[in-house]
């Protein structure tokens, strides 16, 4: 998805590029959801849900229902409900928060005061707008700036998962400590070279927390404990430590 959005030349420079570009991405990129419930402003609404995202998978809400959150239609990266009664939905957003993670979530109000718009911040939804103010480009600006906060949020997860799958090669991650795994992700990035004792420490202890030759010892001596058959952790007298893979790990 991120590839459809680099071919798109965006200019900082360039107002109208980027006013492009957002219209761009609220009809091309983002997969769009709308779920509505049918009130006096349902019509004004959709309306103006089709003149920001155009055309989009729209559902009527029902209390009992969640087909509407499943990729059964195909995925979606932005779910718009549209309602009056924010609390209605307070429940719903968190009971199917797993099926959210990572997804928009964005409430339209229709004549919306301050006080309800704070309480659809405080359910659970991103942004709140207000579909008799808010113009179709300002909501995509900010929907942009959401889906892409994200984006980089998942890729930072996905890249953590990847290391993860890695050391846990090399490591049983089952029963490690936060300062045995920091230990273990320098010594792994390090592989079959010295890694000084200082500069361990530091990279355990970050500035947060003071890390002493003895607190090392002890953090080495229960990681050790926990590595998988073919590697070992040795130490270089007045240097530092080894994590030692054996050839053709």
């Amino acid at each position: 998805m991120m590839k459809d959005a680099e071919k798109f030349d965006i200019s900082k420079d360039d107002e109208f590029n980027f006013t492009n570009y957002l219209r761009f991405f609220a009809s091309k990129i983002a997969k769009v959801r709308y779920i509505f419930v049918r009130d006096t402003s349902a019509a004004r609404r959709a309306e103006w849900v089709a003149e920001t995202y155009g055309d989009v998978k729209s559902y009527e809400f029902s209390d009992n229902a969640t087909h509407f959150l499943t990729d059964a239609d195909g995925p979606f990266d932005v779910l718009l409900i549209g309602c009056q009664d924010v609390s209605r939905f307070k429940p719903f957003l968190r009971v199917n928060a797993p099926l959210l993670e990572n997804k928009v979530k964005l409430c339209l109000l229709s004549s919306g005061n301050v006080q309800r718009r704070g309480k659809a911040l405080t359910a659970g939804f991103d942004d709140v707008f207000d579909v008799t103010r808010v113009q179709p480009l300002e909501a995509q600006a900010r929907t942009f700036a959401i889906w892409r906060r994200y984006r980089m949020t998942m890729a930072v997860q996905d890249k953590q998962r990847m290391e993860n799958v890695a050391l846990s090669a090399i490591c049983d991650l089952r029963h490690i400590s936060p300062r045995q795994m920091r230990a273990l992700e320098y010594l792994a990035e390090h592989k079959n070279r010295v890694v000084q004792y200082r500069t361990l420490c530091q990279a355990i202890g970050g500035r947060e927390a003071y890390i002493s030759d003895a607190n090392l010892k002890v953090i080495i001596c229960h990681l050790r404990k926990l590595l998988r058959p073919g590697y070992r952790i040795t130490a270089r007298q007045n240097l530092g430590y080894i994590l030692h893979a054996e050839e053709g790990i």
